[in-house]
């Protein structure tokens, strides 16, 4: 499809300009007649998948975009260097997760309302009519389940909490908090440490050493911070798993216990002190003695009872120690129940030792719990009969294998990898470094194993642990959620990679249906994850605001080849906001796209908004952002005209005359009612995208051609209903008027074809002592009048033919009223109404009978334009013909004279081209048929008459006395 034939405006990379406060002349009107009125495009969306979550989209948009506006005015200051640019990214991530956290509050209130049954006092409230409302409760509007919302905003805050994280490892400056910290870390252990330091000092300087081991270690407590937040408490895991209530865990193994004292009053014990007890419910052997290893020495069993509380024991252990609950924690809680032990074997003596964050996981601190405590742990993990207890001290191993049987979620699995990675990392590191610290050669005690990385990766082990991840049978569902996708795209480093992704899903889906507007085809592999990732409005949201940030940190934008997917993520989100109905967010974001993608996307955009006001408004929102608005109006013309174009043929001849035998009538006459009324969504949005070059000041030419286009495309195509709305709303008088009044040289409102040679000439003329005399200046204004009629004839012209055929239509329906009328015997009505109606008929049809439609300004356009007259104008000549045949019966039979005047101007010598298209067209005869039937008729006029023909000639000069066969003079 060729492109619309235009004068070149290439776009340039304008100069961001911070966004103004709007104009209150501009403010929208508040009747509601003139609110915003959005219609959305029937046929299928480019991103139709979209438009389901756009009707419950909440105000969270709204308020990421405030802070985005923010953010970009910050960067965009000249004076930005690296520590505000950063902390600009940082404030940013920190008001983003603020919302997401504001979300959970309102999300957590109303879930617990469900829970109890409880009315929810929002939606009351709504009900009730009442406007205000607290700021958290007004965000979330979307309906569905709330527990599931609840998830996924709860994954959003996990997600700015992670990616500030790693922002701040990665690049933190000097002079904020996180560099000041590592500084002080690094003057702390400030040369060589000694042979005998203090493990933690060890870690210490192993984490400053080791980059990836630091990073591995953030990511580490972030999963824990998240798991902590995810999950519900610790104590009640004890008492759903016991179903004994609150208390009842201090007592230890109490059905155990209870049975062997019983056992011991009635019947003595073996000289070894087995038991001969059984279990209940099984018959096994029952243990004989109550201290913690009896079970796995005595190779015996516990009561159904205590083996669920020793299990529901560990596992909340296990949900400590995974959560990062120091030491102290865990010993406090163990403590309560009466189990000090446990704390005591997970690695610390004395609960008043001194302790910090860093010994959660890896038992570094104090003697004897290094390398060695570590493979004690794994020893422990591997005889442990239970899988709760082999996971916790497999954690503190830094095994694996031992923790994979509890792992409930990716998260876990996550954890249990790169602890692995972290334990191995630092073992490395003390055996390069201090050998004599690490467990001696002939321990039989082993270390676990570590994990095997292809050597291609080894300075990637995180992506590669990720993407182990996604092919393991338990994580198939889980691992494939959009928000989990992002997530784990952080904590690999693997997010532009995850955008190309989805960018090229987004480009997929909306190329399914056509080529579309906005987004190119894409041809890749486009895995299913991700086509799921594309239809989810939230993931969407949250991964296009992290490659905003991505891009603000310096993410290689413009030299990259998949610059365009990483454009296709914005424009998909923006596509979101519009079918949203959130029209005035769309610059914001558009603003951060290269200047042609920018445009189109605009220009897709600004189509919904049908209130002049709104217009406006957005007209302004353009210019604050930086971009050039007549850039934007251009692209959405040619959206909306292709758009419009597409469908339908050009049409060789309109036709609108039916045959009738019938005096009145020369043998023809006008369809009734032939003008159609409906006009086609797209055809609706051309002429609204014309309307939008009334908001630019001058941009005559501009907007002319335009207009032009649009009136030849409709005419070509032949759907005269959206011809008449384009000359309704967009009338030549009207837009020459409001052109000229804005224009320098003129500043007044002029209709450029109708007033007079000295009101135009004589705008602005020079004062007394300007270089430029009145003659010039004169001069000059001519030829500029003469420049302007010159760039809007066309469509002046196009009007007057679209006029013409509707006042051909309003004739006929008028006609056939009095026809009825007559017919029935009501009393006629007086004829001033239908004469003046005549007047109005040949006044719009005289234009077209001098030299019409022959201004063309290149050949192409000339030939348009001679198609476009063979096409309509023999038809409306012989429609008009009808007219004047008609109305010599109906009005007066002078009229009839008004035929051989057509006759006469048609074949004038300055009139060849009209005649030629009756020649081309082959329609000569017709019109000399219709010639003489007229003269005919005014034979027949002057036989009918009962009188002689009166002397008084009409206003031009015909009188019907030259026909009187009875030769009276």
């Amino acid at each position: 499809m060729a492109p619309v034939s235009r004068r070149s405006r290439e776009p340039q990379q304008p100069r961001r300009r911070l966004r103004p406060d709007l104009d209150q002349s501009i403010a929208p009107e508040t009747d509601t007649m003139n609110t915003l009125r959005l219609q959305y495009r029937p046929r299928d969306e480019d991103l139709h998948p979209l438009q389901a979550m756009a009707d419950r989209v909440g105000k969270e948009v709204e308020r990421f975009a405030e802070k985005v506006d923010t953010w970009l005015r910050d960067i965009s200051d000249d004076n930005t260097n690296q520590l505000s640019a950063y902390n600009n990214n940082v404030d940013l991530i920190l008001g983003l997760q603020a919302e997401a956290e504001a979300n959970v509050r309102v999300l957590a209130k109303r879930l617990a309302q469900e829970s109890r049954g409880a009315p929810n006092k929002h939606l009351e409230r709504v009900r009730g009519g009442e406007i205000l409302q607290s700021a958290e409760e007004d965000i979330i509007t979307a309906s569905g389940d709330t527990r599931e919302l609840l998830k996924q905003y709860k994954s959003e805050v996990a997600i700015w909490k992670l990616f500030h994280t790693m922002i701040e490892h990665e690049s933190a400056p000097n002079g904020t908090e996180a560099y000041r910290v590592k500084f002080e870390l690094l003057n702390r252990n400030e040369g060589r440490i000694e042979k005998y330091a203090d493990p933690g000092q060890m870690w210490d300087c192993f984490l400053l050493e080791d980059h990836a081991a630091r990073e591995n270690d953030l990511i580490l407590r972030w999963l824990e911070e998240t798991a902590n937040e995810a999950n519900e408490d610790v104590s009640v895991i004890v008492d759903e798993r016991l179903g004994r209530g609150a208390g009842s865990w201090s007592k230890g193994w109490y059905d155990t216990k209870s049975k062997l004292k019983q056992e011991k009053r009635m019947h003595p014990m073996d000289r070894d002190g087995v038991s001969r007890l059984k279990r209940n419910d099984t018959g096994e052997p029952l243990v004989s003695q109550l201290d913690p290893d009896a079970p796995s020495r005595q190779i015996r069993a516990l009561e159904r009872a205590d083996e669920e509380y020793e299990k529901a024991m560990w596992m909340s252990l296990w949900e400590m120690v995974r959560r990062g609950a120091s030491w102290q924690t865990i010993f406090e809680w163990c403590s309560e129940r009466n189990e000090q032990w446990r704390a005591v074997a997970l690695g610390k003596s004395f609960p008043n030792e001194s302790y910090d964050h860093h010994d959660r996981r890896n038992s570094v601190r104090g003697r004897n719990c290094g390398d060695m405590w570590r493979r004690t742990c794994y020893a422990a993990a591997l005889g442990s009969q239970n899988e709760y207890e082999a996971a916790v001290y497999g954690l503190l191993a830094g095994d694996i294998a031992s923790v994979d049987p509890v792992c409930k979620n990716f998260d876990d699995y996550l954890y249990a990898r790169l602890n692995n990675s972290l334990i191995t990392s630092f073992r490395r590191w003390q055996q390069e470094n201090f050998p004599s610290t690490s467990a001696p050669q002939t321990t039989r005690l082993r270390a676990p194993p570590s994990m095997s990385f292809p050597q291609d990766t080894a300075s990637d082990e995180k992506d590669f642990i990720v993407e182990s991840l996604y092919v393991h049978e338990a994580l198939q569902v889980e691992a494939n959620e959009p928000m989990k996708i992002i997530q784990a795209a952080l904590v690999s480093k693997a997010f532009p990679r995850i955008a190309v992704k989805l960018g090229g899903a987004l480009c997929r889906i909306a190329n399914e249906n056509g080529a579309s507007f906005l987004l190119p085809p894409y041809d890749g592999l486009v895995e299913d994850p991700y086509v799921v990732f594309a239809r989810d409005y939230n993931a969407l949201r949250v991964a296009t605001h992290v490659l905003i940030i991505h891009r603000g940190m310096g993410l290689p934008w413009h030299s990259s080849k998949s610059l365009y997917l990483y454009e296709s993520v914005i424009v998909g989100y923006i596509e979101f906001l519009r079918m949203a109905g959130k029209i005035d967010l769309v610059p914001l974001y558009a603003s951060l796209l290269r200047p042609k993608v920018a445009i189109k996307t605009l220009a897709s955009a600004a189509t919904d908004i049908r209130n002049y006001q709104e217009q406006k408004i957005q007209v302004k929102l353009l210019e604050s952002y930086g971009m050039i608005p007549l850039f934007v109006l251009d692209a959405q013309f040619e959206y909306t005209y292709h758009s419009a174009e597409k469908g339908s043929s050009n049409i060789e001849k309109y036709t609108f005359l039916e045959t009738v035998k019938h005096n009145q009538w020369p043998g023809y006459r006008i369809s009734l009612a032939f003008l159609p009324e409906q006009v086609s969504l797209e055809d609706e949005q051309l002429i609204r995208a014309c309307e939008w070059y009334m908001h630019l000041d001058e941009h005559w030419e501009q907007t002319f051609d335009a207009l032009t286009l649009a009136a030849k495309l409709f005419l070509s195509k032949g759907r005269l209903a959206s011809a008449v709305r384009l000359i309704d709303r967009l009338n030549y008088s009207q837009v020459s008027k409001l052109k000229t009044r804005d224009m320098e040289n003129i500043k007044r409102a002029i209709d450029i074809m109708d007033d007079d040679d000295d009101a135009f000439i004589t705008v602005h003329m020079p004062g007394p002592g300007r270089s430029i005399s009145p003659e010039d200046h004169q001069q000059t204004m001519r030829m500029y009048r003469e420049t302007l009629k010159l760039d809007s004839k066309v469509y002046y012209q196009l009007q007057q033919l679209i006029h013409a055929i509707r006042m051909l239509d309003e004739w006929r329906i008028e006609e056939e009223e009095l026809i009825k009328l007559k017919s029935s015997g009501a009393p006629m009505p007086p004829k001033n109404k239908i004469r003046e109606l005549l007047e109005r008929v040949v006044e719009a049809v005289q234009p077209l009978l001098d030299d019409f439609l022959t201004c063309g300004r290149s050949d192409e356009e000339e030939l348009e334009l001679v198609r476009i007259s063979r096409a309509y104008l023999p038809e409306v000549i012989l429609a008009y013909n009808s007219v004047l045949h008609s109305a010599a019966h109906m009005v007066g039979r002078d009229n009839i004279t008004r035929c051989m005047d057509l006759a006469t101007a048609i074949a004038a010598p300055n009139n060849e081209a009209l005649a030629n298209h009756f020649v081309q067209t082959g329609r000569m005869r017709e019109l000399v048929e219709a010639f003489a039937q007229s003269s005919l008729a005014m034979i027949r006029l002057t036989e009918q008459s009962g009188k002689e023909t009166s002397k008084k000639r009409s206003r031009d000069g015909q009188t019907m006395r030259l026909w009187e066969v009875n030769g009276q003079s």
